[in-house]
This record gives C-alpha cells, structure tokens and sequence, in this order.
C-alpha cells in the first residue's frame, strides 16, 4: 500500500503542517467506492496508521461500529442480500431451507456516497515535529470523530445524506412493528420474569444465538442492576445474569450487552411513553460500507483568517436484515389502584 510508505508518510506530515503537496504519485486513484478522484483533495491519511488508531479506539468510542459489519463494494449498485450475506446449501437440494432466512426473499440493498468530515485544530498539530506523534495525535483526533458518528449513525441515522439508522428503518419500524417491537414499562425492566415472558419468549430462537443488547448507561444502572426479589434482595446477576464493567460491555440474559451514550439511545427515564430504549439484535446483519480511506484538505478562512484542516470519508451504513433486530419501547406504568 503506497500510503503506508515511510516517504508518503513524512510527505503527508510536511502537507498537514505546512501545506506542501505530496508528490504527483501519491494523487488519488478514482476506484469505487473512490473517496476522492478530484485533485482538490489534497492527500490520504496513511492507511495503516489510521486502521491501527480505529482499532485502538474501537472500545471506548465505537462499541457498536466493532461488531457491525464492514463492507467495500461499490456505491449506487443494488446488492442482493444473499449476495452480501454468507449462506450454505447442498447443490442439490431443491428448496431453500429455513437457516438460509437472509438471501430468501428477494431483497436487495443500495449504499450510496456519503461525505462526512472531520476538522481539527491547527494547533494540535503544527508544534509536533516527531512522525510518529504527529500521525497518531492527528489520525486519533480524525477518528474520534468518526467512530462517535458511526454509532450514532447506526442507531439514528435518517438515511438522508448519511447513513440509515437501526430506529430510523421503516422495513423495521412499520412493517415488522407487529412482531419486531416489544413494549415493556419501567417495572417490567425491573423484573426478571417479564423480560423472560414478555420480551425472551417473543423472540425467534433462530435470532437470539448471536444477538447483543444495547442500552443507555443510565437504564443499566438505574433499572435493570435493581432486580430484586419481593423481599428487596438484588438478583439481577442470579436471575438476569447481569454483569458489566467500565469498558461499557457485558451480560444481561445470558447474552452480550453493550453501554452507549443516552444521545445515542434514550434512557428508560428520561424516555417519554412510546420511545425506544432498548435494542437486541445480530448487529453483523447490520453494514457500514466504506473504503477505510480518509483524504485531508486544507484551507485559508480569509473571512476567520484561520487555515483549516480537515478530513473526510465516504460511508454508508444500513440493516441488511432487519428481522434480525428487535426493538424495545417504553410503555407507560398502569397507575397503582
């Protein structure tokens, strides 16, 4: 990968602090996804840099970018999603069987271009002389930004310009709201054996293997770590197998559970009666396609006299099956008689 050569990587320092343009061969290649095939963006971050900091970063600021799924497939093209989805069959079997539940119906999915960009401060950057410092203060700085976009994207996105988020999917919301939407209260979030009757029981066995819950901070803490017994005993690791820690990730029912921030997903608390605050789902069954490629341009602001640097990525994200996703929604509490 030229973009990982030792000579790009000192000349796209020298361009981000000082604005000299790398040499021609490093110009862009127009390929699809291309993120930039004109000249006026100027140089890619280098790539291996930039993939080593997302890793990195991937735990603390992009807990459900790491478990969806990546893709780099041409733009404005229409997938089938049994294209997309790995399936297995016998060559001489004659209907299509029951696990092949992805690729049956013929659906078909379409990423498009979206442009998202990052800016950062001048002055993060132009007093670092050492390369490794400077790549890995200016890419994690780029990557902040991103992996904080692409988890808010994948649960709200409105497919406008940008992704299509998980709570924006009308294939989710509306025509599988009779069987994909799970209404509980506050007290049934409360009680081990509402979740197992109202929520688990409702769910397809062929759905839960690999599935993840995903809740605000907030709901864990306040409602789901007070499950008790009528006698006010705490049983929610007995009875709900409960059990998370500082890195935003866990159990709850015996599955994987997954923190996120409440400007992500509602809080039980400060969701009003009708809103979703809860997700359960195969979140491999949902695709970020992207080319991982992050281009920089820089400029003069004469109207702010400051020079900024900022950089930019092509991406899209949608569910690919979406009755693999199952939605909690807050129901108002029956007042006490």
């Amino acid at each position: 990968n030229k973009y990982s050569s030792m000579e790009y990587r000192k000349q796209f320092m020298a361009f981000v602090q000082r604005g000299e343009r790398p040499d021609s061969k490093y110009d862009m290649e127009s390929r699809s996804p291309a993120v930039a095939n004109t000249t006026k963006y100027a140089a890619v971050i280098p790539t291996t840099v930039m993939n080593e900091i997302i890793k990195d970063l991937e735990a603390e600021y992009g807990g459900l970018y790491k478990i969806v799924r990546k893709l780099n497939i041409p733009g404005g093209v229409k997938f089938p999603v049994a294209d997309l989805e790995v399936t297995w069959h016998w060559i001489a079997e004659d209907a299509v069987s029951e696990t092949q539940d992805a690729g049956t119906a013929n659906t078909f999915v379409s990423f498009t271009y979206n442009i998202g960009e990052a800016r950062v401060a001048e002055s993060l950057l132009l007093n670092i002389t050492i390369l490794a410092d400077f790549e890995r203060e200016f890419a994690s700085e780029i990557a902040k930004a991103f992996l904080k976009a692409m988890d808010y994207g994948i649960v709200n996105g409105d497919g406008s310009g940008e992704m299509l988020g998980i709570l924006q999917d009308a294939r989710l919301t509306t025509t599988l709201a009779a069987t994909n939407i799970i209404e509980m209260t506050v007290e049934d979030m409360e009680d081990w054996v509402a979740w197992r009757q109202k929520f688990i029981a409702k769910i397809p066995r062929k759905y839960r293997k690999n599935a993840t819950f995903v809740f605000a901070g907030e709901t864990v803490d306040a409602h789901l770590a007070v499950i008790r017994d009528k006698n006010d005993r705490p049983l929610y690791v007995e009875a709900a197998g409960l059990d998370m820690d500082d890195s935003n990730e866990g159990r709850f029912l015996g599955k994987p559970c997954q923190i996120v921030d409440s400007s992500i997903l509602e809080d039980v608390d400060s969701a009003e009666a009708g809103d979703y605050v809860g997700i359960f789902g195969d979140f491999s069954r949902y695709a970020i396609n992207s080319n991982r490629e992050f281009v920089v341009d820089k400029w003069e602001d004469k109207d702010s006299n400051k020079v900024i640097t900022r950089g930019l990525a092509v991406v899209d994200g949608k569910m690919l099956l979406p009755k693999a996703f199952f939605l909690i929604k807050k129901k108002a509490s029956t007042p006490s008689l």
